[in-house]
């Protein structure tokens, strides 16, 4: 499943939110901070205690992008952990499965793969980030795909791709539900339209987390070959 928060600067992701997260979604967390126009730094890791720490360096003084992942395709790695770099331009984070994206290597992810697809394209277009067409296709593929794609950019405002299939709380963004409570429902959560209500969306979670996901390799052989400490990058 994975999860995406985007919160603005001046929001703060609680705690709980952040342990929440990444127990649905265990396979790496990963954020990314705006520090100012033209800076993003980003952090990723594979310890809960990490996350929270790496996340108070930044929170309130920054934008910043949350994401905690679930592998479908691809290692358990610091490469398959969100964002991944678009040079030049910015970073960008996926929640969902690709199915639309030809795979030509298998230890990287669906995400990874469409990532080096978006490099690619905005190397050559000089109008980068700003042509409508690149986001009308970037929007058509997260539609498509049942997909959250959130691009924070270098220079541009940050952009959500299929916002209508995530929900808003308290000014913050979520990807899904797997940050909140399972048996209650925050009473200031805001669903998005054409979404069913909080309680469904949360039972929906509920069912999918219940299912163990299918891996190439068993839990034991990811963590073993995990490296523990944390990644640093500056975009």
């Amino acid at each position: 499943m994975c999860i995406i928060i985007v919160a603005p600067k001046g929001k703060i992701i609680p705690n709980t939110e952040l342990h929440r997260a990444y127990a649905s979604n265990p396979d790496g967390w990963g954020l990314a901070a705006k520090i100012s126009r033209g800076r993003i730094e980003i952090v990723r890791g594979f310890d809960t205690k990490d996350l929270v720490s790496a996340y108070a360096e930044y929170a309130g003084r920054a934008s910043i992008v949350v994401h905690a992942r679930i592998a479908t395709s691809g290692d358990v790695d610091f490469d398959n952990s969100h964002p991944y770099v678009l040079p030049g331009h910015g970073v960008i984070f996926h929640n969902g499965i690709l199915k639309d994206v030809a795979e030509t290597n298998p230890t990287k992810s669906d995400t990874w793969h469409y990532a080096e697809e978006l490099a690619a394209q905005l190397g050559v277009d000089p109008l980068g980030l700003t042509n409508p067409d690149f986001n009308r296709a970037v929007e058509a593929r997260a539609v498509k795909n049942s997909s959250r794609f959130v691009l924070m950019s270098l220079t541009e405002p940050l952009r959500i791709y299929n916002e209508r299939s995530g929900l808003w709380a308290d000014g913050m963004w979520y990807s899904n539900s797997s940050a909140f409570p399972y048996k209650s429902t925050a009473k200031n959560i805001v669903c998005a339209a054409g979404l069913p209500n909080v309680k469904t969306i949360v039972a929906e979670a509920l069912a999918s987390t219940s299912k163990k996901p299918t891996y190439g390799e068993t839990r034991s052989d990811r963590k073993a070959r995990r490296r523990l400490n944390l990644l640093r990058q500056k975009v």
